[in-house]
């Protein structure tokens, strides 16, 4: 049995088990919402009976009635409480066989009735005194008890089973013992204070056991469903404390009770809204739905978490700055309308730089990105610009003339032309007009020339000559008829492994050939492979492929590199992940993936990493797991799939150590080509 299946084994309920299970959740769920609703009005009733003089007389300045004040905050905590509910039902609705589930759907489910049945309800009506507290008190068991037990059920310490049963006495105790000393429900403030430390202990211990588990667990689904769910906690605390820190400077600052309420508000509203990543990222871990989208969540959440936290300085210290700066002058409290609005200038006119700088210092720092994405864009924006203007055609280059224009690239144009004295149709290729003046497009063209003039193999394209007219650099190289890989699939979809095997075994020869040279090739993709069928082909198979473009190749020579720091160009489609974080160590591994990833959209017609933005496809190369292509195309066999997915291994040790031995393992695979095999042994 698998893993997978023995966990699922002793997460799964069945028989009597199952629906005992379900109709106690029905009832505990019941009982929630009925005790919801009765502590609405009391929270709402005790919002305006806690209202002060200052207070009011603050919100009749703003022309807001106490109604309309004791709604906001009371829609603020039952939005926040449907919103666990919801998380809770959806949990439910998919989980409902699970034990585990059931327990965190519940636990969500009843934070509703944490917030409200306790305020109030006990000292108005005694008889729920009781009820409530022995409700509330299987909640808050609830708490610890997913963290511990999640995501397998295993409990991996034993001192968390001391933690659990000592918490578990004293919310007993607490429940039926009203005059104990230390009763975690009275409503006194010390005693209030008592209870709020100990929940933060034992929720510190459940957010610990995350934390172990993610750094003892070999599963890579573990992993991602662990990080949703201490992503969700982390935000949810980090950001209700900030709002508490930043709520205390604004009054210590701040003496308008105006600017008080308004600022109150607004951090209960953020810190509501902050909350609201649990109960989501406990549905993402225990779906598993898009469990590897957590790194470009946790990565933007950063960005834009360093970015708030800077702009919040400065906002307060601006205010503070004008408040001190104008007590010292006049000696009196000056309205802070003017110190808002200077202050929230500043903050917009921050805002785009101080993005930047957060973006750069996350990826790089953090997440070990070694490439800018501003001047990525800023590449793929030339090249597309350059793709759209009008076409400066050329009547001659050196003694090159009668040129043909037969191709355009976002990079320039090839023209077909014949050799002045050889009588030879060749091909030249022409950096774009628009690109010239671009020192790296420069680099980038001549280092291809460089690299193809290094190599002479049979399935590598040949070139004859690299030099420049009047500013504009052009390579000669070899004609080839035939069209590209990329275009023969947009025509038909996909190939079959018959009609794929001889493509890519002269592309592992011209790979293995270049990496034997010491050249990466590193933009490995389908436009970058012409195919030439050839005229002896006796089964109407496609026989040859050739490879092109060396543009961004790199040398290999005793350690050291021809390479600048940082340079990661590519096809983010193709990239393997050291391209991304190590570009000092890529080595002819990163073809081998790349050309994984190539052979998957051959077989399947589609690609193995599909996201709508470069930042979520930069995070799908770094962390999630290759499809199984045999999910795509079932007749595929296991041993095809397996090969895949050994070439897109993350880890470059984990691949295949040539290209030829990538398509050996593939053409093992192939029925008739494995049944030959076999009646030749």
């Amino acid at each position: 049995m698998s893993t997978a299946a023995a966990r699922a084994t002793n997460l799964r309920l069945t028989g009597t088990s199952l629906l005992v299970a379900r109709s106690v959740f029905a009832i505990l769920s019941l009982a929630a919402v009925i005790l919801f609703s009765m502590g609405v009005p009391r929270y709402y009733e005790r919002v305006i009976q806690t209202l002060g003089v200052e207070t009011l007389a603050a919100l009749t300045e703003l022309g807001i009635s106490p109604a309309f004040y004791a709604i906001y905050r009371t829609s603020l905590v039952v939005l926040l409480a449907i919103g666990f509910s919801v998380a809770g039902i959806i949990i439910f609705r998919y989980k409902s066989d699970e034990w585990l589930a059931l327990l965190v759907a519940f636990t969500l489910i009843g934070q509703g009735v944490n917030a409200f049945a306790p305020l109030r309800l006990v000292e108005e009506i005694p008889a729920f005194r009781i009820p409530v507290d022995f409700f509330v008190s299987l909640v808050l068991m609830g708490l610890p008890l997913s963290c511990y037990l999640f995501p397998d059920g295993k409990i991996q310490k034993r001192w968390m089973l001391y933690v659990a049963g000592f918490w578990f006495i004293w919310l007993m105790v607490s429940t039926f013992w009203v005059s104990f000393p230390v009763n975690l429900f009275s409503r006194t403030r010390a005693e209030n204070l008592t209870y709020q430390f100990a929940l933060l202990a034992v929720l510190a211990t459940g957010v610990y056991a995350q934390v172990y588990r993610y750094t003892h667990t070999d599963s890579l689904t573990k992993r991602q469903q662990l990080k949703w769910v201490v992503f969700g906690l982390a935000v949810g605390i980090l950001l209700g404390v900030g709002t508490q820190i930043f709520h205390i400077f604004f009054d210590a600052a701040v003496s308008s009770e105006s600017a008080r309420l308004i600022e109150d508000l607004l951090t209960l509203t953020v810190s509501v809204v902050a909350q609201f990543t649990v109960p989501v990222a406990v549905v993402f871990s225990i779906l598993r739905y898009r469990l590897y989208d957590i790194e470009l969540v946790i990565n933007r959440s950063l960005v834009y978490g360093l970015l708030t936290i800077f702009l919040a300085a400065v906002f307060g210290g601006i205010l503070i700055g004008l408040q001190s700066l104008f007590r010292t002058i006049t000696g009196s409290e000056n309205p802070p309308t003017l110190g808002i609005v200077v202050a929230t200038v500043a903050v917009f006119s921050l805002f785009n730089p101080t993005l930047s700088i957060s973006r750069d210092f996350v990826n790089k720092r953090i997440f070990g990105i070694e490439f800018d994405f501003n001047e990525v864009k800023r590449q793929n924006a030339k090249i597309e610009k350059a793709a759209r203007l009008p076409i400066q055609a050329v009547a001659s280059l050196g003694s090159y003339t009668g040129l043909e224009l037969i191709a355009r690239g976002g990079m320039g144009e090839i023209y077909k032309a014949r050799h002045p004295t050889l009588n030879r149709t060749l091909a030249i290729k022409v950096l774009s007009e628009y690109l010239k003046e671009d020192p790296d497009f420069n680099k980038r063209f001549a280092r291809e020339a460089e690299m193809m003039a290094r190599l002479k193999h049979p399935n590598i394209i040949n070139i004859y000559d690299y030099s420049e007219q009047d500013g504009l650099p052009y390579i000669v190289m070899e004609y080839m008829t035939g069209e590209t890989l990329s275009s023969i699939l947009k025509a038909r979809g996909r190939l079959s492994l018959e009609e794929s095997l001889p493509l890519l075994q002269d592309l592992a020869l011209a790979l293995d050939y270049a990496h034997a040279q010491g050249i990466v090739h590193r933009d490995i993709k389908a436009s970058n492979v012409m195919v030439e069928p050839t005229t002896d082909s006796k089964d109407g198979h496609i026989r040859r492929a050739v490879l092109m473009d060396f543009g961004i190749a790199k040398i290999l020579q005793a350690q050291t590199v021809v390479t600048r720091e940082g340079d990661v160009m590519g096809t983010f489609d193709y990239i393997a992940p050291e391209q991304i974080q190590e570009t000092a160590a890529v080595d002819g591994r990163a073809d081998i993936y790349a050309l994984g990833v190539m052979v998957y959209l051959m077989l399947t017609g589609e690609l193995p990493f599909k996201q709508n933005s470069l930042s979520a496809l930069i995070f799908a190369h770094l962390n999630q797991p290759p499809p199984d292509a045999c999910l795509a195309v079932p007749n595929l066999s296991e041993e095809i799939c397996a090969a895949l997915q050994r070439a897109m291994a993350k880890k470059p040790e984990e691949r295949f150590v040539t290209a030829s031995e990538f398509v050996v393992a593939l053409s093992v695979g192939h029925p008739k080509l494995n049944g030959e095999r076999r009646a030749g042994n």
